[in-house]
């Protein structure tokens, strides 16, 4: 029996034999799906143009039954093919990105429709070229971290809990094991100091909405994982290494306010609103340095796209 129609996204297809496809899409009613389209690589009229990456599907596919294995992908009528996207290199690399992050760390089979949002939003927004890709970038990274509860702490010092701009900072450091700034009397005292919340050790500072992958949520914010320096732009500019007590090794990149302000308003608005931010240059430089170094951090993993992201941005 064929489930109801739902609106997907193709986040990435696999060869499986000589003539059908592995399919994974992020759905809209039903959460992360893989399904199998029989001999999608074959027939020119059933499928013909339609499974592509980021392409926007209405899909029908088998409900659960006796037959074991993945459902079959029975309709796939095109939404909207974002063409655009795959014409473009660094497009293409960004949306690649976001996908992984979707398919390697969502749990399969649970609603998230915030985050099927998020991501069409993501790839409308680039294809009609509203805002750069790095720009949207940021959006989607911290939006991602914070439907997964994630969510890096920029509006108060993760070690005394002090609000920020109390003291007149113009830049703060950010800490990747705390997964929060840290205020200039905190950095002053050294790394030794232990007080405070640290990400790592003592969970999410924010509700979790987002179902991690089981195998995921374990290693999220495994202590002593941190991304090798020189993977995102500017990585010079600011970066500093360090060890905490017990031999964890940590990074502190440094965020102007400029930086700061833009962040905190796209966390803490709705989705539309949060899309009209607008960086500088050189706040998008350091909002990418952060964020693409605290997300394979807490989720425990170096995503492959993002090297490849990074190797054609430069």
């Amino acid at each position: 029996m064929n489930l109801p129609p739902t609106p997907a996204i193709l986040l990435r297809r696999i060869e499986h034999g000589d003539y059908d496809l592995i399919l994974t899409f992020l759905t809209r009613d039903r959460g992360k799906i893989g399904v199998m389209a029989k001999s999608a690589k074959k027939s020119k009229k059933r499928f013909a143009g339609v499974l592509e990456p980021f392409a926007v599907l209405e899909i029908v596919y088998s409900g659960p039954g006796r037959r074991r294995g993945l459902p079959i992908l029975q309709e796939a009528s095109l939404v909207h093919p974002y063409s655009g996207i795959r014409g473009n290199v660094l497009k293409t690399a960004y949306a690649s990105y976001w996908a992984q992050l979707i398919a390697e760390w969502t749990e399969a089979h649970v609603k998230e429709s915030a985050l099927f949002e998020l991501y069409r939003y993501a790839l409308a927004a680039m294809e009609r070229g509203e805002q750069s890709a790095d720009t949207l970038s940021v959006l989607f990274q911290i939006r991602f971290l914070d439907l997964a509860g994630l969510a890096p702490g920029l509006d108060r010092c993760s070690v005394c809990e002090t609000p920020i701009g109390v003291s007149g900072e113009r830049r703060m450091p950010f800490d990747l094991v705390r997964g929060g700034v840290v205020c200039a009397a905190c950095t002053a005292s050294g790394p030794s100091r232990t007080t405070g919340r640290i990400l790592s050790q003592q969970g999410s500072p924010r509700p979790r909405s987002l179902r991690l992958s089981s195998g995921q949520a374990g290693q999220a914010g495994q202590a002593g994982h941190v991304a090798p320096a020189g993977q995102a732009p500017g990585v010079g500019e600011g970066r500093a290494t360090y060890r905490l007590p017990g031999g964890v090794r940590s990074e502190r990149i440094s965020l102007s306010m400029g930086t700061i302000k833009p962040l905190l308003w796209m966390q803490h608005n709705g989705l539309k609103t949060a899309g009209r931010v607008r960086f500088t240059p050189s706040a998008a430089r350091e909002s990418l340095t952060m964020l693409e170094a605290f997300v394979p951090y807490h989720l425990g993993k170096d995503p492959r796209s993002l090297k490849f992201l990074q190797r054609i941005r430069k």
